[in-house]
């Protein structure tokens, strides 16, 4: 459905996985096809947050989170670090963080 729905998204979204791989050295993206394994809106509200400091994504390469709105309070993007400390991104509308997940 994505795919169809949505193929310029897509491939940018496609573009900036490789890009942040090759560009960080993760090695994980190879020149073989890789692929959207899932497409997810999630809506945020005050408080919410995913506190669960090794939380990743199974069967996932590389995460593109997008931020599609302007959040009412916070929208503070946070991610554990190697030594285990948290980090905040600056995150704003029409912005795309990728990372390994």
């Amino acid at each position: 459905l994505f795919r169809k729905k949505f193929p310029r998204l897509r491939a940018r979204i496609l573009a900036l996985a490789k890009e942040a791989n090759e560009n960080m050295k993760w090695g994980m993206v190879t020149n073989k096809e890789f692929n959207i394994r899932v497409a997810e809106y999630h809506h945020y509200r005050e408080g919410g947050c995913l506190a669960e400091m090794n939380h990743y994504d199974k069967g996932s390469l590389v995460t593109v989170d997008i931020m599609l709105e302007k959040p009412e309070k916070g929208g503070e993007f946070e991610t554990v670090e190697a030594d285990q400390q948290r980090k905040k991104h600056e995150f704003r509308v029409g912005d795309a963080l990728a990372f390994a997940s």
